[in-house]
């Protein structure tokens, strides 16, 4: 069974390794003849791995063993002194991964189609900025937020005009893009409770709703038992 913190960063983290990033069965035959992003995984003698990524154009997946569920793929690069493309080819499963152990051979290679790689790498930098604001700014005041939360605008501010992202830091570490999680601040609600209380509710627009008392004096505010969270805007 998911720990809370694993069953969240399914929902709002970055995970360059997770399903989002890995085309469906057979999916990758949709860009043959286009250019795709060829990583090349390597492991040296410490047990390290590396990653290299080249730009190649998919010549062909054919030749379809049912047996072991694989295709042959030819690629095309250009060879190192740049004035000659050199084909090559491997067997891959339908997922574009080559087929094998790496942990055998210490070597792993897959296609990704480059609208694939650009979104990943569109969230890798978006996910790091998060983590810089994270530790810069402030959550909005209570101030802020109260006559957000009044306002007869409230709905197209939130979902049109601003985008406020609620952000979650995991644990007591500082803020990467491992343990900062995102969505944006589809509904928000705050009520003054006594003094310098407040209890405030924010939601993602999925039906997810998220529960806090919060005083004005707080930077930032619990996440249930898993961290604390900020509620910042995006703009510069």
């Amino acid at each position: 069974m998911k720990s809370r913190s694993e069953i969240l960063k399914d929902r709002y983290g970055f995970n360059k390794a997770g399903y989002k990033y890995i085309p469906r069965g057979s999916e990758i035959l949709k860009s043959i003849g286009q250019t795709v992003i060829l990583v090349e995984h390597t492991r040296d003698d410490q047990g390290k791995w590396d990653a290299k990524f080249k730009t190649v154009i998919l010549v062909s997946i054919s030749d379809f063993d049912p047996v072991t569920g694989t295709y042959l793929t030819k690629y095309r690069e250009k060879s190192e002194d740049g004035n000659t493309d050199e084909d090559k080819e491997f067997r891959m499963i339908p997922e574009g991964y080559s087929f094998g152990n790496p942990e055998e051979t210490g070597e792993m290679k897959r296609f990704l189609p480059y609208s694939l790689h650009c979104q990943l790498v569109e969230d890798e930098i978006f996910y790091s900025r998060l983590a810089q604001l994270y530790k810069e700014r402030d959550t909005l005041t209570t101030e802020q937020l109260y006559g957000l939360a009044t306002s007869k605008d409230k709905n197209s501010t939130l979902k049109y005009f601003r985008h406020l992202a609620v952000v979650i830091k995991l644990g007591d570490d500082d803020p990467s893009t491992q343990n900062i999680l995102y969505f944006r601040l589809h509904g928000l609600g705050l009520k003054h409770r006594n003094g310098k209380n407040y209890a405030l509710s924010v939601e993602d627009g999925q039906d997810n709703k998220y529960r806090q008392m919060i005083d004005t004096e707080m930077t930032e505010y619990p996440f249930e038992d898993v961290g604390t969270f900020k509620i910042i805007d995006l703009a510069s």
